[in-house]
């Protein structure tokens, strides 16, 4: 008897200790909040009707409106070493992120209420959030040294909008944090990636600064701090965000863990390194019309045939890793005022990009579409960051070193995400001729196709020549030197001599069907299942062309007229966009870049005028305009042709 407790009592201390060794830490999260949708730009006969569809608004929609409001918190989260350039160990205030908004578990409190915010009207709901994050123990308190005890925590607190869509739209750019990024990286599509609460009204950068050195550098710049934009134009609330290390519970990890294993080839071997397509960010893709300047970074980059009015096919490129180990590049020459690193000098991995002043490189992505061999795109990477935490999981490290393009690479559970609003991270598919039909086919993304990112282990830090070679590049700069303008090109490019973990291709490839509108359609006339506002004039989605409205004349560079437009049927939505003498057809432009855009009732007719848009080359020489229609709401029926207007000059 004494025996078999003696070994009850041993077995019992061995598998603690096991369990012990691979038990990780527990964060809890929470906050309360408030969320709702903004009135203040629909017709006051309209706002019971409004309230109403809102009421009829499963509570599916308020949870999603309020995981869009706390991804506004992210930036702050991943890049909180940046916010706190003095701290100094054993201080810590490390990389932080959330769980995956799929994952946070929004609780509703009572019913939606109106309230009045600084003069603004909204139908708002309370919530509160709960979620845990799942990592390691050492990380948890390298993230904040205030969670080396349980039940120690800390609070991170926050100035979010009300309502979180259209923040574009509304507030410009004054809450959108440009620092480090390439220039008009910003779109009203990708907010989340740059929400920055604490950017603050600046002056323009000295000429000789590289690259962008603070919260904005498009011009014109913000003349309000983001606070005091979402003041006068949305509404604003504060919150606090609470971190609490919470004691470990298998029962609770289980619950919270994701995925609920790290990526496992055939054959049971768990990937040291594994980066994989995911397919939901190439599933959101999205059709938009950009003028392309003649000599502008994207011809200089080939990103698209050539200038003028271009058809792009945009999407997101999402890479998690998915491996136990970090994938790692190391140290980058990111500017050309860079300290060189062996990256750029001795293995040319990276070459210098004049146009953007930083350094690229060209073994990211591979893109195609469809059947010509122009619709294609090489991604050339110009950062391999972690800026968000795909997993929450234990073997993922809440801490990490990747969050500068200084020090690149992407930490296990960690994802870079090159997202569809920046500049190149497109397909050209003006080729396409669309005019009277539409085109469907495949848009394929390809991650690390040449094998340039060591998806296993590296073999004693060795490095193997390519069949690469580097470009040709004149420009201070080019050879990761600031002092040398000569030619780089044909030098022999290097990879890190790696041990390839089984398998590792094959998820590195993913397709979608994609099908091109008619000429003429694009983003602005999609539904907007994956737009960010529904609702409203400044939305971008949900719009027709007028049949009466598709390539009209005026005269370049005068004001031009719409005699009184009147819709039949309640309220409406005009909106002028430029045209394109050499595509033919209208730009379904966004609010942002929209010649007039205003709400057309049956009640009283107006008059809508607009400036002619100029001469923008020797082809586009102006004076070609579309109009577009749209329902108020967008559950409302599609009537174009209910607005009408008596002629124009």
């Amino acid at each position: 008897m004494q025996l078999s407790l003696f070994f009850l009592l041993l077995l019992l201390h061995s598998s603690s200790g096991k369990r012990k060794k691979n038990v990780g830490a527990l964060v809890r999260v929470t906050t309360s909040s408030t969320v709702g949708v903004l009135f203040d730009e629909l017709p006051v006969d309209t706002h019971n009707y409004a309230r109403s569809l809102l009421d009829n608004k499963t509570d599916d929609y308020w949870k999603d409106l309020a995981r869009r409001q706390l991804d506004l918190t992210q930036v702050r989260l991943v890049f909180r070493p940046l916010y706190y350039p003095d701290v100094q160990p054993p201080t810590f205030r490390g990389t932080f992120s959330l769980p995956l908004r799929d994952q946070l578990e929004i609780r509703l409190k009572g019913r939606p209420r109106w309230i009045s915010e600084n003069g603004h009207k909204l139908y708002v709901r309370d919530y509160a959030l709960n979620a845990y994050i799942l990592t390691d123990r050492k990380s948890v308190i390298l993230a904040d040294d205030r969670l080396s005890c349980i039940h120690k925590s800390f609070i991170i607190n926050y100035t979010l909008p009300l309502d979180p869509m259209l923040l574009v739209q509304r507030t410009g750019l004054a809450c959108m944090g440009e620092n480090q990024w390439p220039p008009n990286s910003v779109d009203a599509e990708n907010v989340e990636y740059f929400y920055d609460d604490t950017c603050e009204v600046e002056q323009p950068q000295s000429p000789e600064t590289i690259g962008c050195q603070q919260c904005h550098c498009q011009y014109p710049l913000p003349t309000l701090s983001c606070k005091q934009a979402l003041t006068k134009y949305v509404g604003s609330i504060p919150i606090q965000l609470k971190f609490v290390r919470k004691p470990w519970n298998r029962f609770t990890a289980n619950r919270w863990r994701y995925p609920k294993r790290p990526s496992v080839n055939g054959n049971g071997v768990v990937a040291p390194v594994n980066i994989f397509e995911y397919k939901p960010d190439l599933q959101r893709n999205r059709l938009v019309y950009l003028y392309i300047e003649a000599d502008g970074c994207e011809i200089v980059e080939q990103c698209v045939e050539t200038s003028g009015w271009r058809r792009l096919l945009r999407f997101s490129t999402t890479a998690p890793n998915f491996g136990i180990e970090d994938l790692q590049l190391g140290r980058v020459s990111y500017f050309a005022n860079d300290p060189p690193s062996d990256l750029v000098t001795k293995y040319h991995m990276f070459e210098f990009s004049p146009c953007h002043q930083h350094f690229h490189f060209s073994h990211y992505a591979n893109f195609t579409f469809g059947s010509l061999s122009n619709a294609r795109n090489s991604k050339r990477g110009f950062c391999l960051q972690a800026v968000y935490r795909h997993a929450n999981a234990e073997w993922s490290p809440l801490a990490q070193a990747y969050y500068t393009c200084s020090n690149q690479g992407i930490p296990a559970g960690w994802q870079d995400v090159y997202q569809d609003g920046i500049p190149c991270q497109w397909i050209d598919v003006t080729s396409y001729n669309t005019r009277k039909q539409e085109y469907t086919s495949y848009l394929q993304s390809h991650v690390n196709p040449d094998g340039f990112l060591c998806e296993g282990v590296s073999i004693n830090n060795s490095w193997i020549e390519t069949n690469f070679s580097t470009t040709c590049c004149n420009g201070e700069g080019c050879c990761g030197n600031s002092n040398s303008t000569e030619c780089c090109g044909g030098e022999p490019v290097y990879r890190t001599n790696c041990d390839y973990w089984s398998g590792y291709e094959d998820d590195n490839k993913a397709e979608t069907e994609v099908t091109l509108p008619l000429n003429g359609n694009g983003q602005l006339t999609a539904d907007c299942w994956t737009i960010s506002g529904h609702w409203g004039p400044r939305r971008d989605c949900g719009f027709r062309l007028h049949p009466y409205g598709k390539y009209l004349s005026c005269q370049p560079g005068e004001y031009k007229t719409l005699m009184k437009v009147q819709t039949s049927i309640e309220y409406q939505i005009l909106r002028v966009c430029e045209a394109s003498i050499a595509l033919q057809c209208g730009m379904a432009c966004t609010w942002n870049n929209s010649l007039a855009n205003v709400i057309v009732d049956k009640k009283q007719s107006k008059n809508v005028h607009f400036l002619c848009p100029a001469a923008r080359d020797e082809i586009e020489t102006g004076g070609r305009f579309a109009v577009y229609v749209a329902p108020l709401f967008e559950e409302d029926e599609h009537t174009p042709l209910s607005v009408t207007w008596k002629k124009s000059y």
